[in-house]
């Protein structure tokens, strides 16, 4: 019986990669990942295996430059700052040849240019999925096998309405919608 429950899995896995490329982006549900802690210790959760690719970060200004920080009232300190933020991003770029990365950034950084001027310095605005090609007015996001040729790898939302304009990063709630949280215990 588990020879045919895993040969089945297996058979699963392999039409998801059949369908994938013509998919729908906005189509797919995948794992967010939102524990910086365990970015930094473990390395990156992004996996084909693991259905993990999107990750929310918290970002900072520290030290003069852009830092991965779990902190509190909008400011990060030496016991809550992770590390700075080009050092997680160079690691996204591994997985962006063999699949589409979302980072949900939110968004502390207020230095002019501050999160553009990581993702330049990073190589990542290569893979940037642009802004103007974002889906508005419940629009249709592009297939996946569109996106991967046209290289648009990355699809990167911020917290700040502003930087829309600012740094022509997308404001998540333009885009995404969060189901509204259940309380358990009052059923």
């Amino acid at each position: 019986m588990l020879e045919f429950a895993e040969s089945q899995r297996w058979r699963l896995v392999e039409v998801i990669k059949e369908r994938k490329g013509n998919m729908r982006i906005g189509s797919a549900t995948y794992l967010p990942d939102h524990l910086q802690d365990q970015i930094v210790n473990n390395g990156l959760p992004i996996d084909e295996a693991s259905g993990v690719r999107v990750l929310m970060l918290h970002t900072y200004d520290f030290l003069g430059d852009v830092w991965l920080c779990h902190s509190f009232k909008g400011k990060c300190h030496n016991f809550t700052a992770f590390e700075p933020a080009r050092d997680t991003l160079v690691e996204v770029e591994a997985f962006l040849s063999a699949t589409i990365v979302t980072l949900i950034l939110e968004d502390y950084v207020t230095s002019p240019n501050g999160l553009t001027n990581v993702f330049k310095a990073t190589g990542l605005m290569k893979y940037w999925f642009p802004l103007s090609k974002m889906p508005r007015q419940g629009g249709d996001w592009p297939l996946v096998k569109d996106m991967i040729a046209a290289n648009h790898r990355l699809i990167v939302f911020t917290s700040i309405e502003s930087k829309e304009q600012s740094e022509g990063i997308a404001y998540q709630w333009n885009f995404m919608v969060e189901n509204p949280h259940v309380s358990y215990t009052s059923m």
